[in-house]
């Protein structure tokens, strides 16, 4: 994922740093496993693992229900989903 850091899962620093991990991980894994998304990726980028990155929305053009809820709370992508939930921080590569 793009301009952000969550907390790390494999090779942790510390127990909290695991725990974290996990929670941010199981976060995503209930928002995104199964469902349509859409995935914009950041041509020619990749972060210092060579892992290509992008920006993750959820598929809801449709709904201006959603869309308009998730704009009120600043919570636009996927990644600044994450960030609004304490999830992660930005970050950039």
């Amino acid at each position: 994922l793009y301009d952000f850091d969550a907390a790390e899962t494999h090779r942790p620093r510390n127990a909290t740093e695991r725990e974290h991990g996990k929670l941010a991980t199981e976060w995503l894994k209930n928002r995104i496993e199964g469902k349509q998304v859409i995935l914009v990726t950041v041509k020619d980028k990749s972060e210092k693992y060579g892992r290509m990155l992008a920006t993750v929305y959820d598929n809801i053009s449709n709904d201006d229900k959603i869309i308009s809820e998730l704009v009120k709370t600043e919570c636009i992508s996927i990644q600044q989903c994450m960030i609004t939930e304490g999830l992660a921080k930005r970050s950039s590569y």
